[in-house]
Formats: structure tokens, sequence, C-alpha cells
């Protein structure tokens, strides 16, 4: 029975596909589109102050769309985890990336997460060292990612834009508490 089971299976998807490709495709594309473009606005709102609480100047940079796999295809992904949302590499010249995001690696929950991640890892850990203890933050023992997160249902994707400005304002304040992520940033 087993072996019937797959070529079943792949026959529906076919058939499934063939009905639906373009649609499915002009959906995913308007998804991905609507929760970059709530990322990006989320993070423009809040990028002066931003800056200014990280102890950076902008000088240059945007703010882009950031997918994660940028890409899906075969190989790429395995269905159980994406990233959609917004990052800002480089800001003031820093070696780092600021990120609006939406991961569906806890699915069905999603995370929104607001993040900054160091190109150099003495220069994470000496920024963790500074923020662990301020916040619901986290980093990943093997990343150079420091971030705050929520929990939302899919539902909650629709009230995304406040989460976002909420998160900025507290990521303000956590770092305008520690005096700003420049400090660290220099060679040591």
């Amino acid at each position: 029975m087993k072996a019937d089971s797959a070529p079943t299976q792949q026959n529906t998807l076919l058939e499934e596909g063939g009905r639906s490709y373009p649609k499915a495709m002009l959906a995913l594309s308007q998804f991905r589109e609507m929760v970059q473009d709530a990322c990006i606005a989320a993070m423009k709102r809040s990028l002066p102050e931003l800056i200014a609480a990280l102890g950076l100047q902008l000088k240059s940079g945007q703010v882009k769309p950031y997918a994660a796999p940028d890409k899906p295809g075969p190989g790429e992904t395995d269905g159980t985890w994406a990233e959609l949302g917004a990052m800002l590499k480089n800001p003031g010249g820093a070696r780092c990336t600021l990120y609006n995001y939406i991961s569906w690696e806890d699915a069905p929950l999603l995370r929104v997460i607001v993040s900054i991640l160091f190109v150099d890892a003495g220069i994470a850990e000496r920024t963790w060292a500074a923020v662990r203890d301020h916040g619901t933050l986290k980093k990943d023992k093997d990343e150079n990612e420091i971030n705050s997160s929520r929990r939302i249902d899919a539902a909650g994707l629709a009230s995304l834009p406040s989460t976002l400005d909420e998160m900025n304002t507290e990521w303000i304040q956590l770092w305008k508490g520690v005096g700003g992520v420049k400090q660290f940033l220099e060679k040591r």
C-alpha cells in the first residue's frame, strides 16, 4: 500500500498545482509584498530615533526587503521555516544589519522579530553581555544576532504594523538604556 501512496500524493499535487499554480503564485507574491511593505514602513517610521538610540549616524543606507530563503526552490527549504521582512545593512557605516521580520520557525505560531546582527562575533558577545538582562532579549549561541520577539498566530498579521511599532519603541528604549551600540563596535 505504501508504494501506491507516493504516486497518489504526487498525482494529487500535480492535479491541484495544474489548477491553481498561477493564482497561488500571485497570492504568494502579494502576501510577501504586503508583509515586507509593512516591515519596511515600520522600520522607516522608527529609524531616526533608533539610529540615535544606537549612537550611530545614518550617512547612507536604504531599508530593503528581506527574505530567507530569498528564492525558495529545491534544497532551499524543507517547508518548516521562512522569514520575511525588512533590513538595513551597515547603518552609519557600522558592521551590523538591523532587521524587522516575521519568522515561521515556530509554526503554527509566528514570531515578529526586531534584531541587530553583528558581522563580528566579538562585538556580538560584548554587546550581549551588556544587554542580556534588559527586557526579553534572545541571542542564539552560534549566531551574532540579538533580538526581541513576540509570538503571534496568523490572524495577528492583521496587526503587524502596530505590533512592529510597539516593538520598535521598546527596542529604542532598550538601546537608550544601555547607551547605544556604538561603544561596542570599537575594536578592543
